[in-house]
């Protein structure tokens, strides 16, 4: 790869980057949505989304945002045989407060009821084999 990496704004884009058949028009470059799973996956927080998947075989690739009450989360879930699914999760808290670990949670919990009913198999979706 050669270049620099695309500029995304917002982590629902990259969420869209990195899931697109590589022909999407949203895929400027295919193998950079495999760069930006990567990235994603080394998420040092996993009290959010990822909480929703806490098995070892499952991936959350993820990027989180925080302003004052404002708490989301967008990613891609990826099951072993399965296709991998795009998630965004966001929410208005009543509290602004910085830590409220039972909101995050929430994401978690959210996400993992969205993702449900999406899974199918399909191309193993696995971020760490790109």
């Amino acid at each position: 790869m050669t270049g620099d990496p695309p500029l995304l704004v917002g982590g629902v884009h990259a969420a869209v980057a990195v899931t697109a058949p590589p022909t999407a028009p949203e895929v400027a470059v295919p193998q950079w949505g495999a760069w930006l799973r990567r990235v994603m996956a080394r998420q040092a927080f996993r009290h959010r989304l990822a909480s929703g998947f806490p098995h070892d075989d499952v991936e959350v690739a993820s990027r989180t945002g925080s302003l004052l009450a404002l708490r989301h989360e967008a990613g891609v879930v990826s099951f072993p045989g399965e296709e991998p699914v795009a998630v965004a999760v966001l929410i208005h808290a009543l509290n602004p407060a910085q830590h409220l670990p039972d909101v995050d949670r929430v994401i978690g919990t959210i996400g993992r009821v969205a993702v449900t009913p999406l899974r199918r198999v399909g191309p193993v979706g696995d971020i760490r084999s790109d």
